[in-house]
């Protein structure tokens, strides 16, 4: 329970911290600071963050004489991005202000529209935002709370008030992990929070690829697998970018290791390799267009890419390797091919293709290294949870984990704008979700 955060600045456990060691107060005085401890409020602003209604596909009806047959389709295709679930906001937004610049009739009811998905999605981030500062006050608390569970000579009775405390600012929002809860429950009397808490525990034990519903003790042979590895030098980058994208700020200075990376997004026939080994489970079957040996695999979630890398013999890349490894090993570029604004000749995006194509199919958009389709084709599963900002952001290449409600994307696909494919654009995802422009590709 290590997340990065603020601190709530108080200390609602009675402890005293002096060259080290750490007093017990007295039973009278631990009631007071008890009596000091104000646990946070619940997270609304999530719950502000809606969705703007659906769209019946009229309220332009009356410019379709002016738009014609041409700007009727691309309203269409707006209009069928706005209705995805698997769509960003951002995605929609863009969407939108591309119909406006290119139908000029259309220019005020999208414009409209896609200022309602700027909202939402700020809405968002500012959720995402409020419960990360949350998270670090959980785990300030925490932090103290579980040094004083961790002393012999303080009344069992004081913890199990210090237990119930704790669980009532923190049980539902934004939730303790499974170290805690083997921590507390001990200090919890017997009845449905205890069981929780020990059903919570029993995951200590458990291998997250696992809960992907194949045999994460399986191993394919070394070299059997197809993969072809590519190793990244080493070094220092700045990650991220100081403006426009809110979320990919601050730009930050990040050291990382040597490490291997796939060539190529996970192809079918690889993932079918391991589906057969007992060790992943099946992707969502859309059939047709996507479904050849060589294109990439989706539909896919979190767990099912992180399943065949473990299997793979490697693992899923930090956020920071993948974008160390989009630059070029570090490089300061827009794109993995340099600077160029990204076209149909060097990456799989909007109005390329209309499904997934093969791994590798446009060479003059790989890295210095060779790693392809890091812009385009499919978006890319990565290790990190998701974080409004990068602030306490690890700097050292590794995931930023503990905590989170969805996972991290990057890359961009074939329904992307030259922008989200960017080196530093990030999106994200519930670990749970699955779509057909969705893929990964695993490190080691």
């Amino acid at each position: 329970m290590r997340v990065r955060g603020e601190g709530s600045g108080r200390a609602p456990f009675s402890a005293i911290v002096l060259s080290g060691v750490l007093l017990a107060a007295p039973a009278r005085a631990q009631r007071d600071a008890r009596a000091d401890f104000s646990p946070s409020a619940p997270d609304e602003t999530r719950a502000a963050a809606k969705a703007p209604a659906p769209l019946d596909g009229r309220a332009s009806s009356a410019a379709w004489p002016r738009v014609g047959l041409d700007g009727l389709a691309r309203y269409k295709a707006a209009l069928a991005l706005d209705a995805d679930p698997g769509a960003t906001p951002a995605d929609k937004a863009a969407s939108w202000r591309r119909l406006g610049r290119d139908e000029k009739e259309l220019a005020a009811a999208a414009g409209e529209r896609a200022a309602q998905w700027d909202a939402f999605a700020s809405a968002t981030a500012a959720a995402d935002q409020a419960r990360f500062e949350r998270v670090g006050r959980r785990n300030a608390d925490w932090d103290r709370l579980s040094r004083l569970l961790s002393q012999a000579g303080l009344p069992e009775a004081d913890k199990s008030v210090w237990s119930a405390r704790f669980l009532e600012a923190y049980w539902l929002s934004p939730g303790v992990d499974a170290e805690a809860a083997a921590a507390l429950a001990p200090h919890v009397p017997p009845g449905a929070m205890r069981t929780a808490l020990e059903a919570l525990a029993l995951k200590v034990r458990q291998k997250e690829p696992a809960a992907a519903g194949g045999d994460a003790r399986a191993r394919a042979p070394e070299g059997s697998t197809g993969i072809e590895w590519i190793t990244i030098p080493g070094g220092s980058f700045i990650m991220g970018y100081g403006a426009e994208e809110q979320d990919a700020q601050p730009a930050h200075r990040v050291a990382v290791k040597t490490f291997q990376i796939a060539k190529t997004l996970v192809t079918n026939k690889q993932y079918k390799a391991c589906v057969a080994a007992g060790a992943c489970t099946p992707p969502v079957d859309y059939g047709g267009p996507s479904d050849g040996d060589e294109q990439p695999v989706v539909g896919v979630d979190w767990s099912q890419a992180k399943a065949f890398s473990v299997w793979a013999g490697g693992r899923l890349p930090s956020e920071a390797e993948w974008e160390y490894a989009a630059r070029g090993a570090g490089r300061n570029q827009e794109y993995p091919w340099g600077d160029e604004e990204a076209t149909c000749e060097r990456a799989v995006i909007y109005g390329c293709s209309d499904a997934v194509l093969p791994v590798c199919s446009r060479p003059k958009g790989n890295t210095a290294q060779g790693l392809c389709d890091m812009a385009g084709d499919a978006w890319e599963w990565v290790e990190d949870w998701y974080r409004g900002t990068y602030n306490g952001a690890p700097a050292d290449g590794r995931a930023w984990e503990d905590s989170g409600s969805s996972r991290v994307k990057r890359g961009g696909s074939i329904d992307a704008n030259p922008f989200l494919v960017r080196v530093y654009y990030r999106d994200r995802r519930s670990p749970v979700h699955r779509n057909p422009r969705l893929s990964f590709r695993p490190a080691r």
